[in-house]
């Protein structure tokens, strides 16, 4: 997957800025959630669009586990090899590796 360019990644791990940023390399939307922050984020967009009773349903939670930080997922290497591949959405998202 790292060495895949975007240009022939699978829709699903192409790097997030390339339906994001507009010609200008502005960011097109207004906000862009973060998984990490799913249910808040989600009822600030209900809210924004006037419909704040709205509420995700959390249909398959992992019973098993506690949560994790994404890095608790990376050992060092595969760390420098997605850090690379996504460089610019780690910049332009505030992530770290």
């Amino acid at each position: 997957m790292c060495k895949t360019p975007d240009e022939r990644a699978n829709p699903h791990f192409r790097s997030q800025h390339i339906g994001l940023l507009g010609a200008d390399s502005k960011l097109l939307p207004d906000f862009v959630g973060r998984f990490e922050n799913l249910a808040e984020d989600f009822a600030r967009v209900a809210s924004r669009i006037g419909s704040p009773h709205l509420r995700l349903p959390h249909l398959m939670p992992a019973i098993s586990r506690q949560p994790r930080h994404y890095r608790d997922f990376y050992d060092e290497e595969l760390a420098q090899k997605v850090g690379e591949r996504f460089r610019k959405d780690a910049e332009l998202f505030g992530y770290s590796f």
